[in-house]
């Protein structure tokens, strides 16, 4: 028997003392990321956290990102493009215009933007990330 539509777990690597975490899809359990069970230090993530959150080519600071996982569904927004998952299917729709962004962000993710934060939301939105250059 499958596990439901959207399921996680994590399991002990095959190569080592590292743990990995995964997600079922319909081809299988695929590998998220791997991490150890020793113990974490905040001098081990502040900086990448700020400079991923802060930095002005990060693809963090340029894309407009939500989801919500379930246990059924999975919905994503990433710039312009809203997907959904249920059961097993999935579909992505184009969002036309900055209100229907908005409008997205509310209705779905219960994320509400006055005033001057809805421009900010929009911007990333239209904008999106820069297109990458083939590294040499």
């Amino acid at each position: 028997m499958a596990p439901p539509t959207f399921c996680s777990r994590s399991n002990r690597s095959d190569d080592g003392p590292a743990c990995v975490l995964q997600e079922f899809h319909p081809d299988g359990w695929l590998h998220l990321y791997s991490f150890t069970m020793e113990p974490e230090h905040p001098a081990d993530y502040e900086m990448a956290n700020y400079f991923m959150s802060t930095l002005p080519s990060s693809g963090m600071v340029l894309t407009l990102m939500a989801q919500i996982p379930g246990i059924d569904r999975r919905l994503m927004l990433r710039n312009r493009q809203f997907y959904r998952a249920y059961a097993g299917k999935r579909s992505v729709t184009k969002i036309p215009d900055d209100e229907a962004i908005l409008a997205v962000l509310a209705e779905r993710f219960d994320l509400h933007f006055p005033g001057r934060h809805s421009l900010r939301v929009r911007r990333v939105a239209a904008e999106g990330p820069p297109p990458r250059t083939p590294k040499k």
